[in-house]
């Protein structure tokens, strides 16, 4: 149980190191880019953090524990949404862009509600995963094609 408790504490120590490391370079690589932080946390960060969340949901649907993958999605972005934002403006108040209200809200609760739809018969297939992948992947086509332009 020491050795356990060890591991843990030295992975909080390395996660704590590495998203320094992680939020430094994606604010250098937006100031490079000469694009906005937000989008770069849109895009980039948004990955970086949620690939162990794909990873995870992926391994425990090829497991035969689907619960778990859903469980692991829904329950990543409630705690992201209400917890980690919520924490981040007592350290410091947000003051997010108006585009937020006008672009990124509509597209959060367009997924959420997507989601709640294709979950209300108790089965997420194929057809459903190709709609909530291509709500996705529209977003973030609309992100880049309007700030290139």
């Amino acid at each position: 149980m020491l050795l356990d408790s060890a591991i843990i504490v030295l992975g909080f120590i390395g996660l704590i190191w590495g998203a320094d490391k992680f939020v430094f370079g994606a604010s250098g690589l937006a100031r490079n880019l000469g694009v906005s932080p937000l989008m770069i946390g849109l895009t980039i960060v948004a990955f970086g953090t949620s690939a162990p969340e794909i990873f995870s949901s992926a391994v425990s649907a090829m497991e035969g524990q689907p619960e778990l993958a859903i469980g692991n999605a829904l329950g990543s972005n409630l705690f992201n949404v209400g917890v980690a934002l919520g924490v981040a403006a007592i350290i410091s108040p947000l003051k997010p862009p108006e585009s937020l209200i006008s672009k990124e809200i509509p597209a959060l609760l367009l997924v959420t509600l997507a989601t709640g739809a294709l979950l209300m018969d108790l089965y997420l297939g194929f057809f459903d995963a190709m709609v909530l992948v291509g709500i996705t992947a529209y977003f973030g086509y609309s992100l880049f094609s309007k700030r290139v332009k």
